[in-house]
């Protein structure tokens, strides 16, 4: 991680000269497969155990983070 709070949010706002779409994917399923475990997390499939964030506050006609984009886990 490359921020303190250890926040996805805080680690997506670390480059934004990164499209968004690029930063979302890295932020999910990227960081399974950086780590080896997508079997075992980052996907909705049989036998595999995800966790689920919401990311709200987000700028989707832009493709940008606002300052109200924040990120809360539901599972």
């Amino acid at each position: 991680s490359s921020n303190t709070p250890l926040s996805m949010v805080a680690e997506m706002r670390a480059m934004p000269e990164v499209p968004l779409a690029v930063r979302l994917e890295w932020a999910t399923i990227g960081g399974a497969e950086a780590l080896g475990v997508e079997s075992q997390f980052g996907r909705f499939v049989e036998g595999a155990r995800p966790g689920a964030v919401v990311i709200e506050g987000v700028d989707f006609e832009r493709m940008q983070l606002t300052e109200r984009t924040n990120s809360r886990r539901i599972v």
